[in-house]
């Protein structure tokens, strides 16, 4: 059985092996290239880890220095239409979506995170799959119904913002 350090352990062999050619690259989805026909390389689960905090952290800071609270915490997504979006009833939503929107120097590897999170959980799904399928079939095409149905993922979500507020 790979591990998801091994596949990415390929991947990054793989990578200095072969030529970038953009023009092979159509979708960022159908390729192992990301968004406009760049290479991202697969992140082991610490490096995601890492950057993913990485990134929470930078958004954090975009926000509080543009004096935006984000307290309550707000959940941030990819919206259908590309855009980053804020779940829910946020007081300062409008805020928040449109802060980094008009920042030149924003985070911009809030998409890439939410593509390589994407990607270890389908791994991981499909690991845990292949021997729970071995030793019983119906068992587990009905624990992993996720796998079979044509219902879209739930979006990757980002918690920006404190925990619990603190008191004044």
């Amino acid at each position: 059985m790979v591990t998801i350090p091994e596949v990415a352990k390929l991947r990054h062999e793989t990578d200095a092996e072969e030529p970038d050619r953009p023009e092979e690259a159509s979708t960022a989805a159908a390729s192992p290239r990301g968004l406009h026909g760049k290479r991202v390389p697969l992140l082991t689960p610490e490096e995601l880890a890492d950057k993913t905090e990485a990134v929470r952290n930078d958004i954090a800071a975009l926000l509080l220095a543009k004096d935006i609270p984000t307290t309550p915490p707000a959940k941030r997504y990819v919206a259908q239409a590309d855009a980053v979006r804020v779940k829910g009833g946020h007081p300062h939503k409008a805020e928040i979506e449109q802060a980094p929107a008009k920042d030149e120097a924003s985070p911009k590897d809030f998409r890439p995170v939410g593509i390589q999170t994407s990607i270890q959980t389908a791994c991981a799904t499909h690991m845990a799959f292949a021997p729970a399928y071995t030793r019983n079939p119906d068992a587990a095409v009905a624990r992993f119904t996720c796998l079979f149905d044509d219902l879209p993922d739930a979006p990757f979500t980002m918690t920006v913002g404190e925990k619990e507020p603190r008191p004044d």
